[in-house]
């Protein structure tokens, strides 16, 4: 579609000039467009003046005959006169555009249907064309001197249409670009390139042909497109003639160009041609040449639209020859997506893929995972690269040791695994681990330097055939790690010993959703005062109740709380509740010293001695009634940073109770500064002292040092009166345990509390001691 104006002068010259002369001077102006702007062939000049022609007289007759029949006077013009002169532009444009549709058809061969939008659109214009037309017939016929403004908004409305043609077409001409870029970006990795560049060239230029002309060492030739397929044909002296024009910019070549006696001998009218900018040895140059139907030649536009599509055709052949080059190093793209780089072993991948196809056989099948026990130690010493050698050298001693039939792989870092497969792979996994274990207790020598590294073996081993790759390697890296922690060197997949089964990570998501929704619940066991038998005191106990099925143990999922970080959420849901509680108990005149559990994790915690802080103060309890107990591992396992949180909820005001002592590893030496002002005697010793006179011993001890570094001593699991009666013996000053009360709810407590008195135990020498 073209949007035009040439109605308004032809309603004009109709209605005032006789129609004769109008006939002539629309084939005159015809001539002047088709053949002298537009250049177009004699024969398409011929044809398009012949249909000017049957428009206007169409458009001239209806005058006629309307005005015969007196439907259309110019003197007495009124809207009978409009709706004719509307009706004879209509007619006129749907004749000329059903001979053009004809035309077409025939030299196609087929019949090419008008649909409505192609006669919709002219109609509306022709509404627009007319209504300025009619205004200024009207105001030429009455001499209004506003005639010439209505020329001026007709001359506007030119303008306007020339604007809005132009902006069309630059916007045309991007969807066009992007839709070549789009289409050459495709074929790039299916090798139609060339393919496709020759046709998106040909469609966007609405060009007759197009071809490529490259120039290489062997010579000059050229590649056309027949039936979809490129083909490359001899090149003529046309194709050389291109090849010597200038190298910058697209350039036209017509009719006024030096090349016109060659152009018109090849039977061209015109062409525009452009190098493509391909790095390579060959010269490439694109033409497309003659414009389909000849509506009108290539101008500047079209200049500039052909040279950004070189541009991109040049990127699009360059990739071409990247895809190319990628293509032939295939093989050794795919070695490095399953091999190591450093070692040349398999990596995880290729384990992983072999290790599933081992198990789709019925035949035993065993997972050995290797890990260094040092190396980070010869990384921080010696540096990477001597980290890098050594494992180089791990991995040469790994594979010598194997049998040809074991498949080895490093996974990463320091980490190795080793397939076993056929008879007897679950007994000889063990043999393979202590012969592997061996090999690598050997030094290793790295710039002059003898480096011990040893390492630990986990074996996990296939036992039913619904076991995939995934399940092995997990149950191999957890005895692995086991195998770290109890410096055994080679462990066996446990599953009682597995913290990580999906069992237990299944947890992770019900115990959030518990604490958010605060289900969890505290039990209180009573501490006792030996000499007095008083309750001073209650440890806060975590529960969680499961309607219909059995509690889970606090041991399992505070475990899986410690090691997903739920303990944080976990442990302030408890400090909440515990603070809470016993502010209730103290403002009803009950003072109970309520002590809370905390986890090596929470020491971690910043905000830790802030929020114990902020909970005491809502609630309105003494900091003295709240002891925070840690256990004795926890506090050694960074004993800085926890002596630093103890003394920072020291200044506070709470207490620090050192939990489960005399179980650990840590160094007495450490006990006289760690700012702690109660200690608990294990359960397991207190127990003991019924049966074990070494336990009695430890216990007494334990007593003996508290007391003279001024500890409050607090004994778990007092479960006979014996036992009260010995720690009383010892000095001990509370216990709690069985003897007095299980943990309970707060309801319960209290009327435990209520309803129970719980006589002092007197040190009578007389009471029998633990004997052994």
């Amino acid at each position: 579609q073209s949007l035009t104006v040439q109605s308004i002068p032809l309603v004009v010259g109709l209605l005032i000039l006789p129609p004769a002369f109008v006939v002539g001077l629309r084939v005159v102006t015809g001539l002047i467009v088709f053949a002298g702007v537009r250049r177009q062939p004699p024969f398409k000049v011929f044809f398009n003046a012949c249909s000017a022609v049957l428009d206007v007289a169409v458009a001239a007759g209806i005058l006629l005959i309307a005005e015969d029949f007196g439907l259309l006077s110019v003197e007495s013009f009124g809207p009978m006169s409009w709706l004719v002169v509307l009706l004879a532009v209509v007619a006129g444009d749907a004749i000329g555009a059903l001979s053009t549709t004809v035309a077409i058809s025939a030299y196609q061969g087929r019949w090419e249907p008008l649909s409505i939008s192609d006669l919709l659109l002219p109609a509306l214009i022709a509404v627009a064309d007319v209504g300025v037309a009619v205004v200024l017939v009207t105001l030429l016929q009455r001499g209004e001197p506003a005639a010439v403004l209505v020329l001026g908004i007709a001359a506007a409305l030119v303008m306007w249409v020339r604007s809005y043609s132009e902006v069309s077409a630059r916007y045309r001409r991007l969807q066009l670009l992007d839709g070549f870029t789009r289409a050459m970006g495709g074929s790039v990795l299916d090798n139609t390139a060339t393919a496709r560049l020759l046709t998106e060239a040909a469609e966007i230029l609405h060009a007759d042909h197009s071809w490529l002309i490259v120039s290489a060492p062997g010579g000059v030739r050229r590649l056309i497109l027949e039936d979809g397929v490129v083909t490359t044909v001899d090149s003529s002296p046309l194709d050389h003639e291109l090849l010597a024009l200038g190298r910058d910019g697209a350039r036209l070549v017509d009719a006024d160009s030096p090349l016109a006696p060659t152009l018109e001998a090849n039977g061209h009218s015109e062409m525009i041609v452009a190098r493509l900018s391909v790095q390579v040895d060959d010269d490439y140059l694109l033409v497309v040449a003659d414009r389909s139907g000849h509506v009108r030649p290539f101008d500047d536009q079209d200049l500039a639209l052909f040279d950004t599509l070189a541009v991109h055709a040049g990127l699009a052949l360059q990739n071409v020859g990247l895809v190319d080059q990628l293509r032939t190093e295939v093989s050794v793209t795919e070695h490095l997506a399953t091999h190591d780089s450093l070692t040349a072993l398999p990596n995880r991948t290729l384990f992983q893929q072999r290790l599933d196809a081992s198990l789709e056989s019925p035949s035993e099948v065993a997972v050995l995972l290797v890990d260094l026990d040092r190396f980070k130690e010869v990384n921080d010493t010696l540096g990477h690269h001597n980290g890098d050698l050594l494992l180089i050298e791990v991995g040469l001693r790994l594979s010598a040791a194997l049998e040809g039939s074991e498949i080895i792989a490093r996974l990463g870092g320091d980490e190795f695994a080793v397939l076993l497969t056929g008879p007897n792979a679950h007994d000889r996994a063990n043999e393979v681990a202590w012969k592997l274990v061996a090999e690598l207790e050997r030094p290793f020598a790295l710039e002059e330097v003898s480096v011990d590294v040893g390492a630990s073996v986990g074996i996990a081993t296939r036992v039913n055939k619904e076991m995939d790759g995934a399940t092995l390697l997990r149950q191999a890296d957890v005895a692995m790690y086991l195998a770290k922690e109890d410096h055994s060197s080679v462990e066996l997949y446990a599953a009682d010993r597995d913290h990580y089964s999906p069992q237990r990570l299944a947890l992770v998501g019900r115990l959030r959703t518990a604490i958010e929704h605060r289900t969890l619940e505290l039990h209180y066991q009573p501490q006792i005062r030996l000499d007095t038998g008083e309750v001073v005191g209650v440890e806060a106990l975590i529960r969680w109740p499961q309607p219909g099925r059995t509690t889970i143990p606090p041991d399992e999922f505070i475990y899986v709380a410690e090691h997903t970080g739920l303990i944080h959420p976990l442990t302030q849901f408890v400090l909440e509740e515990a603070i809470a509680q016993a502010a209730r108990w103290h403002q009803s005149g009950r003072p109970l010293r309520v002590s809370v559990n905390l986890s090596a994790y929470n020491l971690v915690n910043r905000d830790l001695v802030d929020e114990v802080a902020r909970l005491l103060a809502v609630s309105g309890l003494p900091a003295e009634l709240l002891t925070l107990e840690l256990t004795e591992t926890a506090v050694m396992s960074n004993p800085a940073r926890s002596v630093a949180v103890m003394e920072a909820l020291r200044a506070v005001g709470v207490s620090i109770s050192i939990d489960d002592f005399g179980t650990g590893h840590s160094s007495l030496s450490y006990l006289t500064g760690i700012p702690a002002t109660e200690l608990k005697i294990d359960r397991s010793f207190v127990i003991g002292m019924s049966t074990d006179p070494a336990a009695e011993t430890i216990v007494r001890t334990i007593v003996d040092l508290g007391k003279n570094l001024g500890l409050e001593l607090v004994a778990e699991g007092v479960e006979t009166e014996a036992h009260a009666a010995a720690l009383t013996q010892m000095g001990c000053a509370v216990a709690q345990g069985y003897f007095y009360s299980r943990p309970l709810e707060v309801r319960g407590l209290e009327l435990w509390m209520a309803n129970q008195q719980v006589a002092p135990v007197r040190r009578d020498s007389s009471l029998p001691r633990f004997a052994g």
